[in-house]
């Protein structure tokens, strides 16, 4: 694996470039990139609506130095059906 994104609002995980649905629902944030080469990625957090005065923050991006955390996105990936392969069910 070279590079690892998740798109939580997606479900989908991407693996080298490769996206496969997973269930991504107990994560909080938007995204996450990393990797594998230089070892180092970031968490990308969602702009929000400031219920006090309605302005539009975001978070600053989280650096990430360690992808175990993930691993069971990761997993989830390897078993995932892959939309790009020919059905062979027939």
């Amino acid at each position: 694996m070279k590079t690892l994104t998740i798109i939580v609002q997606d479900n989908q995980v991407y693996i080298d470039g490769i996206p496969r649905a997973v269930d991504c629902s107990k994560l909080t944030f938007y995204a996450l990139q990393w990797d594998a080469m230089a070892s180092a990625g970031h968490i990308e957090y969602a702009p929000a609506r400031c219920p006090t005065c309605n302005c539009i923050n975001k978070k600053p991006n989280e650096p990430v130095n360690d992808v175990t955390p993930y691993q069971a996105y990761i997993a989830a990936w390897a078993t995932a059906p892959n939309p790009g392969e020919p059905n062979n069910a027939s």
